[in-house]
Order: C-alpha cells, then sequence, then structure tokens
C-alpha cells in the first residue's frame, strides 16, 4: 500500500453500489491545500482502486470521471477533467484490488481550485463495489507474484 496524503484523498472505501445516476466522491481536493499542480513539471496521477467488486442484478456500466469548480466540483456546472470508458459492471478492471491509473491531463481546460471524483451508473443499479480514489506523483504499480513465475 502506497504512502498516501490525506490532502489528496477523494475516497477511503467509498461504496458505490447505486441506482442509474451521479453520485460525486464527499471529499474534495483543495489545490491550494494540497500544495500540487496539475499543469506543474510533476505528473500527477488519478488512482482509482477497487477494494470490492462491482455486481449489479441487471447490466449496470459505470464511469468515473474528474472534475474541478472554483467552489465545489461535486455539483452541476463543474469542469470535467478527464472520464473514463464505461465499464460494464462485471469489466475484470472493476474486480477486487483492480487499479485504473490515470496520469492527469494538462493545459485547457485549467484547473479551477476544488477537484472531485464522480461516479456515473447507467443502464442499472449496482449492488455492490467501492473504491479508493485519490491524486499521487507516484501510482502504485507493483505486483506480487509467486516465487519462481516471471
Amino acid at each position: 500500500m502506497p504512502l498516501l496524503d490525506y490532502f489528496l484523498q477523494f475516497a477511503d472505501n467509498l461504496a458505490v453500489d447505486a441506482a442509474a445516476g451521479t453520485e460525486y466522491s464527499a471529499t474534495t481536493v483543495d489545490l491550494t491545500t494540497a500544495g500540487v499542480n496539475p499543469n506543474g513539471s510533476k505528473k500527477l496521477y488519478l488512482v482509482i482502486e477497487v477494494t470490492a467488486a462491482f455486481t449489479s442484478a441487471g447490466a449496470a456500466v459505470v464511469q468515473f470521471g474528474l472534475t474541478s469548480d472554483a467552489v465545489t466540483p461535486n455539483t452541476t456546472g463543474h469542469t470535467v477533467h478527464w472520464l473514463s470508458e464505461a465499464f460494464d459492471f462485471d469489466d475484470a478492471r472493476l474486480g477486487l484490488g483492480q487499479r485504473i491509473i490515470v496520469p492527469l491531463p494538462t493545459g485547457s481546460p485549467a484547473y479551477e481550485r476544488y477537484m472531485g471524483l464522480k461516479i456515473v451508473t447507467s443502464a442499472a443499479t449496482t449492488t455492490a463495489g467501492s473504491i479508493n480514489a485519490y491524486l499521487s506523483l507516484d501510482p502504485p504499480e507493483w505486483k506480487a507474484y509467486p516465487e519462481g513465475a516471471s
């Protein structure tokens, strides 16, 4: 587990079992307090870790988005900087322990002071699933393998 900066965290084991619609992480990142610059010389990454596999009684589709706003990115009217592809609830990338690691886009549109994470569920309700989500200068990419495996 990487060392996490509290000020760069959007979600800590956030349950995302929800009806179709858009949800937002309750926690936002204040770029002023966090002391990071998405357009700076050091690459910044969004990391989404699945802490409980996604399930659905139907055929739910899930997307993640990174937003910013001058006041709160967790409402309509925010700027969307990144939106993932639409994942079917049974996509292996939404399985327990999986990570989605995305380098933050730089340039235009400019990032506003507060950043947030949005989760868009469509087509059906997800009945289980939870995530950690945070920004990192050094995303975790290490993976353990059984002894003797290459």
